[in-house]
């Protein structure tokens, strides 16, 4: 059996399909896909793309015997990465796909762009974590050439709508997709030009993703769209989640391709990577708490900035705190992610249900955002494995959340049903495809 070279021993608890060849394509492929279909259910926009991206990210560590030291960068990587995506509108084009006339293979164009450019910026991120060799200096300066080429691309093409694929009749949206490519070109483009060679990890990375993002966004529109015009209802067929679960399944598979092709070049540098030192006590806590707080500020903060691209601008911050502190990288990929599904599930129950005060909700979440964030600071310290923990936690607890999001639904259907289903089903086949290494 074909199967990954890797700098640690493999547990004897850790099945060997995760490390075989359909293991590498098909774990990252699948967690993603439920990952995919959690945003937007439990949480949308940028916090939600998280979901997906820290999840695969996890999936990958896990499949590549990735060091613990280092996993959560890479984790807080591929959330951030794949978070910039979901600046981008696409409701309308799925709408314009989904009703089918003259602008019928228009809109699947853009879908197809739209999925491609989220593949390209969210790879090219995620496989610039595996770099060993990688400065201060040349991160630095290739987050605000990322924010910089975002503005260039949506100021002078989206604002100006001079490529558009949302609907300009009715009530037009505000697109950012080529800004999130002009910014995906700058960061690339300035890695390879300091790295040359040495940046052959995330081109790799952001072109396969570019070739799943953009044909599983655009198949899953035209799915969507026939199993419509076959006669599916909103109450028995989950149209838009099957789009869904079809993007992120290529999507993640890309990226497990990534992962497989260069599997030498991840194994060789993760394993030579400087593991930070431990903190404990007071400094630990401070260390938490410093995290979470910026974080949170940063995302907060730029929602006030007068430009589409917000999360941009607090994901480049975010970025750079990730990079210089390992401990910043969990509280960033995972407390962050599920906090804000956590928010958003309580909202939902607030307002299905009146007379819950929403303060009450809030709270709630709150603690249980907290609570999470002391156990990743607890196991962290301990320095036993983190990646395959960190990815089965994250998983079962936002599943945990879709599921108590679609209890709380006045009318609970055939579809809703389904969907929940495939949350469960495909959590349970992740968690028994990677058990935990010890």
């Amino acid at each position: 059996m074909n199967t990954v070279t890797t700098g640690s021993p493999p547990s004897s608890l850790a099945p060997a399909f995760a490390t075989a060849v359909p293991g590498i394509l098909l774990i990252p492929a699948l967690t993603m896909s439920v990952g995919w279909g959690l945003r937007g259910f439990i949480g949308g926009g940028s916090l939600g793309a998280m979901i997906p991206g820290a999840l695969v990210a996890l999936a990958l560590c896990h499949c590549l015997r990735v060091p613990s030291a280092v996993a959560g960068r890479i984790a807080a990587f591929g959330a951030i990465g794949v978070g910039f995506g979901g600046q981008e509108t696409y409701g309308q084009t799925v709408g314009l796909v989904v009703n089918g006339g003259e602008l019928f293979w228009r809109s699947v164009v853009g879908l197809g762009v739209k999925g491609a450019v989220w593949g390209f910026l969210g790879g090219a991120v995620l496989g610039v974590s595996f770099l060993r060799d990688l400065s201060r200096r040349t991160l630095f300066v290739a987050l605000p050439l990322l924010v910089a080429g975002t503005w260039l691309g949506w100021r002078f093409i989206d604002q100006p709508k001079l490529i558009y694929f949302s609907n300009l009749l009715d009530r037009p949206r505000e697109e950012v997709w080529a800004g999130l490519l002009m910014g995906g070109f700058g960061f690339l483009g300035w890695m390879i030009y300091v790295l040359r060679d040495r940046a052959r990890v995330p081109v790799v990375f952001a072109l396969l993703g570019l070739v799943g993002g953009g044909i599983g966004f655009a198949f899953g529109g035209v799915s969507f769209a026939a199993g419509k015009a076959w006669g599916g209802t909103v109450e028995l067929y989950p149209g838009w989640k099957q789009m869904e679960f079809t993007f992120g399944l290529c999507f993640g598979a890309a990226l497990g391709l990534a992962a497989y092709w260069l599997r030498h070049d991840i194994a060789a540098a993760t394993r030579t990577m400087t593991p930070p030192t431990p903190a404990r006590g007071w400094p630990m806590v401070a260390a938490v708490v410093g995290s979470v707080a910026f974080g949170a500020a940063a995302i907060w903060g730029s929602s006030a900035l007068p430009v589409r691209f917000s999360y941009t601008v607090a994901g480049a911050a975010l970025l750079g705190l990730v990079y210089m502190s390992e401990r910043a990288a969990w509280q960033i990929a995972i407390t962050i992610t599920a906090g804000a599904f956590l928010l958003y599930v309580g909202k939902f129950f607030t307002l299905n249900h009146p007379g819950f005060h929403p303060a009450v909700a809030t709270t709630i979440a709150l603690v249980l955002t907290a609570l999470l964030s002391a156990w990743i600071a607890v196991r962290q310290a301990s320095g036993r494995e983190m990646a395959t923990w960190a990815l089965r936690v994250l998983l079962w607890t936002s599943v945990g959340a879709g599921v108590a999001h679609a209890g709380w639904h006045r009318e609970i259907s055939p579809a809703l049903v389904m969907v929940v289903s495939v949350f469960v089903v495909g959590a349970i086949i992740i968690t028994r495809g990677t058990r935990a290494r010890q």
